[in-house]
């Protein structure tokens, strides 16, 4: 990994074998030109010590973990999405409702970090009090200030999702890009 070619801050290059590496939900081991190459290192105990990845899939990366921790699907999953790269025009609030339990020993990402932090003895510090539904609505409520015409999460709950107007100052995503 070089400056260059990663991004790596702080050096030219990674002087010393990677440590631990997770990935979460994003396949992102296998997701690049040089796959082969990264799949020899990330198997290499000498080159990547451990490796863990939550994901409700059994992708390529999820085979090169030490470490697999079952992630929950959106069917079962308790948030709020927002369609983020889109234009202001065609931005959307979604409420994500749980549609089932969890099955098997599946657990949100929230719940892995929480049972981590307990053994790690923060939890408190970690999960600030809040449960997951309590930090869906924390957060919800400082999006709603930000934005006064949100619907209150009761609403969107129950309405479904909320179509954001544009603002006059509508940023288009990626636009340097675009050609």
């Amino acid at each position: 990994m070089t400056d260059k070619t990663d991004g790596l801050q702080g050096g030219e290059k990674l002087n010393n074998p990677i440590k631990f590496m997770i990935c979460y939900a994003g396949n992102m081991l296998n997701q690049h030109s040089q796959i082969n190459k990264t799949r020899a290192i990330l198997e290499d105990e000498k080159l990547c010590e451990y490796i863990v990845v939550v994901d409700n899939h059994m992708t390529p990366s999820a085979r090169m973990a030490d470490l697999l921790l079952p992630d929950v699907t959106t069917l079962e999953n308790t948030e709020v999405s927002s369609d983020g790269y889109a234009s202001g025009s065609m931005g959307a609030v979604v409420p994500l409702v749980p549609a089932i339990k969890p099955m098997y020993e599946c657990r949100s990402a929230y719940n892995i970090c929480t049972g981590l932090a307990e053994r790690f003895g923060i939890k408190d510090q970690y999960t600030e009090g809040r449960t997951h539904e309590e930090w869906v609505e924390y957060l919800y409520a400082g999006a709603r200030k930000k934005d006064p015409q949100l619907p209150t999460l009761e609403a969107l709950r129950e309405r479904g999702p909320y179509k954001v107007t544009a603002p006059e100052d509508t940023r288009v995503a990626l636009a340097d890009f675009n050609v």
